[in-house]
């Protein structure tokens, strides 16, 4: 779910595959629950306020990969089709996925719940009107327990030894072989170098 969650004088954001469920079960106030990409609502509510937002970011093909994987394995459920640890099967998913996306005519065409998971949004931050704290989602529990002293559990993470091995493994791997896999790493180019940016700035 995307949203604010405020925490004293912190109010913290991360969208879809950036550490957003960890902060839905952090147990903050939630602010903001609705998706709002131009940032709208959240600068209506810091207006005269001294509340710090920070905002973690995750990089961009890391985000990709864990987006499409949640993708693919959630319509292949659907479908009852099942995935194995086949290389060949893999690189076929990937072509149709990237296909199915429009990456096979170049850039993406996404519904509101696959731009929530995969769609460029780094830039639009400059749309808060407040000073931000920017940090990488890896460092999410020690950023929030360094400012409110608070530990978070990380959500969303397997337990599978099976699911971190093909996810780290044939599914990384398929995607080198992928038809699209170029069109794909071109529409990610500008996102990742705005994630750099950020993170060098921050």
């Amino acid at each position: 779910m995307s949203g604010w969650h405020k925490k004293d004088d912190y109010i913290f954001f991360a969208i879809g595959r950036s550490g957003s469920t960890s902060l839905d079960h952090a147990g903050f106030e939630h602010i903001i629950k609705e998706f709002d990409i131009d940032f709208k609502l959240i600068n209506f509510y810091l207006r005269d306020t001294d509340i710090k937002p920070v905002v973690f970011i995750r990089h961009p093909l890391d985000r990709f990969y864990s987006a499409m994987y949640q993708f693919i394995r959630r319509i292949c459920d659907e479908l009852n089709v099942e995935v194995t640890a086949d290389e060949e099967q893999w690189v076929g998913l990937w072509d149709t996925f990237l296909e199915l996306l429009n990456f096979d005519r170049g850039a993406p065409i996404f519904n509101d719940n696959e731009f929530y998971h995969m769609g460029h949004y780094l830039d639009r931050l400059r749309m808060i009107e407040k000073d931000l704290i920017i940090a990488d989602t890896r460092d999410m529990n020690q950023t929030i327990k360094d400012l409110v002293g608070v530990s978070i559990i990380k959500q969303n993470a397997t337990n599978s030894k099976y699911e971190v091995n093909m996810y780290d493994g044939v599914f990384k791997r398929a995607f080198e072989k992928a038809k699209h896999k170029n069109n794909a790493l071109v529409w990610l180019h500008p996102e990742i170098q705005t994630y750099k940016d950020l993170i060098n700035k921050f």
